[in-house]
């Protein structure tokens, strides 16, 4: 920060920066800025450029902001051109699974958004196996719920799935635990048979009882 108070880039970003997001910076978002300024090298108009569209999205914080620029910088994402690519992409991602959810008209909300973007960057789940988690909750439940859609997605994640050929196994294998409970459930007529085999038993005893004491 002593480095850059005498730049009048990073003073010019810094106020473009605080008008976007509406805030006066305290001294750990000077930090957080300077950090992607000189110490990832991002471009000031790149940074700006993150800026607006995470302000589009509804995101306002600086900690967001940061986790995108650092996506960008591990990706080699350095130029304007290639941050409109992503952001293309990215809101076409999101277009998918809004409309499987059959939810048209409207942008997603927040929370909305905060799922898809986990099960994408977080989970790295692809387009398809997105939208299949997506297919069986409506097919479930009958309704758009992301938390329902998340719990899929998530132990999908706990299972290293990858593909939906890794899908289909996790099925058989719950399929296969399924059929095995049932399998070995007792069945009522045993339970009878059981009793019966009790109760003749006990008879026979205090028969045997009965004659000793005889």
């Amino acid at each position: 920060l002593r480095k850059l108070k005498d730049s009048e880039e990073f003073q010019d970003l810094t106020y473009v920066v605080q008008t976007y997001l509406s805030k006066v910076f305290t001294p750990t978002d000077m930090e957080t800025l300077a950090y992607l300024y000189d110490v990832l090298k991002m471009p000031s108009y790149l940074i700006e450029y993150l800026v607006e569209i995470s302000v589009q999205r509804g995101k306002r914080s600086l900690r967001y902001i940061e986790t995108v620029a650092l996506d960008w910088h591990k990706r080699g994402i350095d130029t304007i051109e290639q941050a409109k690519e992503e952001n293309m992409h990215f809101t076409s991602e999101i277009w998918a699974v809004m409309k499987a959810f059959g939810i048209s008209g409207r942008n997603p909300a927040p929370m909305e958004s905060d799922y898809i973007k986990k099960w994408y960057t977080t989970y790295g789940f692809s387009k398809e196996l997105i939208l299949e988690a997506v297919n069986r909750t409506m097919g479930t439940i009958n309704t758009p719920s992301f938390k329902y859609a998340d719990s899929i997605l998530t132990k999908w994640k706990g299972a290293n799935v990858k593909t939906m050929e890794d899908v289909k196994k996790l099925d058989a294998k719950h399929e296969d635990n399924v059929r095995k409970i049932v399998e070995n459930k007792p069945q009522p007529g045993n339970k009878f048979h059981n009793f019966e085999q009790r109760k003749n038993d006990l008879d026979s005893m205090m028969l045997d009882k009965l004659k000793r004491k005889i």
